[in-house]
């Protein structure tokens, strides 16, 4: 949800982009997060890419908890489970090796 109220204050007000930026870093940091991975994840030019940088910020027992998650229960804040896919840790290693 932060993703969206960030995206919504940037698209709507961008002269106050930045306020939504230090909110989503501040609520970031208040849940255990680190400051300086707010920006990186804000930046990312595609959901995908979110997805990207978030799977590779978490720890290996979330991402195991994450998975083990039934999304027919609990509601997925991701617009895809594309992380639960065979092969998605394979595709964010390679994602992450690549020069550019």
């Amino acid at each position: 949800m932060l993703y969206y109220m960030a995206d919504a204050v940037a698209l709507r007000q961008p002269n106050y982009a930045h306020v939504g930026i230090e909110f989503f870093n501040s609520r970031l940091y208040g849940l255990g997060g680190k400051l300086d991975i707010g920006d990186v994840l804000l930046s990312a030019d595609s959901w995908e890419e979110r997805m990207y940088y978030a799977w590779i910020v978490i720890d290996k027992k979330s991402r195991a908890e994450g998975l083990k998650l039934d999304y027919g229960k609990f509601q997925n804040y991701w617009p895809t489970l594309d992380f639960c896919a065979k092969g998605w840790n394979s595709q964010v290693e390679k994602w992450m090796n690549e020069p550019d």
